[in-house]
């Protein structure tokens, strides 16, 4: 047998920390995952760890050290020192390595003990796959030796692919430039697990940093582990990317999808959530074939959780910390808390994103108003200066799958940069798109997926649709406008267009007058909107006429820093349309029981509290 481990999307959580709220937090961290990755190795005499992406970027310690302690040449990377530390076999390149620009990239993985794998993010594309010259190695293979009863021990040959979503080049032109070029995962996977057969292995695994999607997908989709399942032939995929657990609750069965066994058309298939919340693990069970070759003769995929729920409802620690892991990671870390502490302003009011999904929200409304006058600012001199400008902001974190503490929350009083972080997650950069009444109205029947069809006179029925994360329901602001929760959704939660019929965004107005069609706006958003994230199809790069070459999150520092917070418009941006005896629930965290009066869109009451730590609330429509 062979063991698989995986971890993915660890987004440079190598401590169980969480620094937004600057405290200890049991559910994620490497130096946790090691524990569990040392108690899976002792029970199977064979096993590799890989990674599957995303390891360098996503939290504060992260952007510390590139942004500000700037890596030195000869300096070991902590997450890579980590690596090194735990054996990792090998691991893929994530969208978000590329992040800080390809010079970090390429000196933070300079000293890596293990070949970390992109086979479709190129430096020039041939004719074909076999022509290209790939940034990173495309596959490696790897070898054990297993023992036969009474035979000599038979080399087990190992394929390895690394496949990175190609919208990469798009979402960070900014930082990366022409320097890159890219192929589809699938056209890519598709020619190397060819190769690697033939080079002579016997196990094909794709590291595909990537969704589940769905067998409709695009072949060009950034979610294509279905259609890699459903079309070549792999011994086991590793997916991530989308921040989701497989095998598990996070997806039905259906068609070709089973989350109790771990099987995407049959084959093996784990994705251990995010932020080091989980340790995949796929047994293959192997038989000799051939004089010298091995088959599958049967699997077994499963998480391992670093965390257990106290019968109080308390998140513990269900493995103790790697002291080494710990030890690495130590001196960033205190440097990091010390820079993200420094005061940038000061709110008057606590800033949330509990009710982000289902009401118009400060937290969403201040970012949306730093992107505005970052771009109205830009246009000052040119053409198109005294054109309207809006702006997109979305909440990044609500909940979801990251559990009742994945709320962001900045207290009435001092603002520090770790809050602005809270605010905005990610290092993505504004862009100012030229658009029309028609697009702004199809941008937010896009965002509009975020819902649940409601029956008019139904109660408790839940509003918010799992499928879809909050970082993809993008509100326009500089708008007001309702959902009409009655009407089927036009998109699907992955931005595909369903039903061109269906209509859910109704009474859109602009500066008071109902929004015309044909009037022409720059709308601020940002840079992984328009490289394809979220399917956002109306983000079109032949509609750029601003590129920003800063992050939002340093434009929404600057702006709190010089400008304080201003008063927030007390008109909602959005609201549900009535419907008349009719209720709806949502789950938040029990903290937000104190802001229900926050919500002006419908009365809004606490109920029950979830085996998850959840509060559930009620809304009347």
């Amino acid at each position: 047998m062979l063991r698989i481990l995986a971890t993915t999307d660890i987004h440079m959580h190598l401590l169980p920390w969480d620094y937004y709220a600057d405290r200890p937090s049991n559910i994620r961290g490497l130096s946790l995952i090691a524990g569990l990755i040392e108690a899976a190795r002792a029970e199977v005499p064979h096993s590799i760890l890989l990674d599957n992406g995303d390891f360098l970027q996503g939290s504060p310690i992260g952007d510390f050290i590139a942004e500000v302690a700037h890596l030195d040449p000869d300096a070991l990377h902590p997450m890579i020192a980590a690596m090194n530390h735990l054996g990792y076999d090998a691991a893929c390149v994530g969208n978000h390595e590329f992040g800080h620009g390809l010079e970090f990239l390429e000196r933070a993985l300079s000293r890596a003990a293990f070949p970390v794998l992109s086979a479709n993010i190129l430096l020039s594309r041939g004719e074909t796959p076999a022509y290209d010259k790939t940034l990173r190695p495309a596959t490696a293979l790897i070898t054990r030796e297993i023992d036969l009863p009474g035979q000599p021990s038979r080399t087990l040959r190992i394929g390895l692919i690394g496949l990175t979503p190609s919208q990469v080049i798009n979402w960070e032109r900014v930082v990366l430039g022409d320097q890159l070029q890219a192929r589809t995962v699938f056209e890519s996977a598709a020619h190397y697990a060819v190769q690697l057969r033939h080079q002579g292995a016997d196990l094909v695994i794709a590291l595909a940093h990537s969704g589940l999607g769905d067998s409709l997908s695009p072949l060009d989709h950034e979610n294509s582990v279905m259609r890699l399942a459903k079309d070549l032939k792999f011994d086991a995929i590793l997916a991530g990317h989308v921040h989701n657990t497989f095998p598990g609750s996070d997806f039905e069965a259906g068609t070709g999808l089973d989350p109790v066994r771990g099987l995407v058309f049959g084959t093996p298939t784990v994705m251990p959530g995010f932020n080091g919340s989980h340790l995949g693990v796929i047994d293959l069970h192997l038989r000799a074939k051939g004089a010298s070759g091995w088959e599958v003769c049967g699997a077994q995929v499963a998480l391992r959780p670093v965390f257990r729920r106290s019968a109080a409802g308390r998140m513990l620690a269900a493995v103790r910390e790697d002291k080494e892991v710990r030890a690495i990671a130590m001196p960033a870390h205190r440097k990091t808390r010390r820079w993200a502490r420094r005061k940038i302003g000061e709110t008057s009011c606590a800033l949330h994103s509990y009710f982000a999904l289902v009401s118009s929200s400060p937290s969403v409304q201040l970012v949306a108003m730093a992107q505005r006058a970052h771009v109205e600012q830009a246009l000052h001199g040119s053409v198109w200066e005294g054109m309207p400008v809006l702006a997109t902001a979305a909440p990044f974190r609500t909940g979801g799958r990251g559990g009742p503490d994945n709320y962001t929350f900045v207290a009435k009083g001092p603002i520090s940069l770790r809050n602005a972080a809270d605010l905005y997650s990610f290092p993505n950069t504004t862009i100012g798109l030229l658009l029309t009444g028609t697009d702004l109205k199809e941008w937010l029947e896009r965002a509009a997926a975020q819902f649940n069809t409601i029956v008019a006179g139904s109660q408790g029925l839940e509003v918010i649709n799992p499928d879809m994360p909050g970082f993809d329901f993008d509100l326009i602001h500089g708008l007001s406008y309702e959902f009409d929760l009655s009407s089927p959704p036009r998109y699907s939660p992955l931005g595909r267009l369903i039903d061109p019929h269906a209509r859910r965004v109704e009474r859109i107005f602009h500066d008071g007058a109902p929004l015309d069609p044909t009037a022409r706006f720059v709308l601020a958003t940002n840079s992984y909107r328009v490289g394809g994230g979220g399917g956002y199809d109306m983000a079109r790069a032949s509609k750029i006429i601003l590129h920003g070459g800063q992050a939002i999150r340093s434009i929404l520092a600057s702006y709190i820093a010089t400008k304080g917070i201003p008063p927030m418009d007390p008109q909602p941006v959005w609201r549900f349309s009535a419907m008349k005896d009719t209720s709806v629930t949502f789950l938040s965290a029990p903290a937000a029981a104190e802001f229900c009066a926050e919500v002006t869109s419908g009365g809004v009451s606490p109920a029950e509290m979830t085996d998850k730590g959840f509060q559930r609330f009620h809304l009347t429509l």
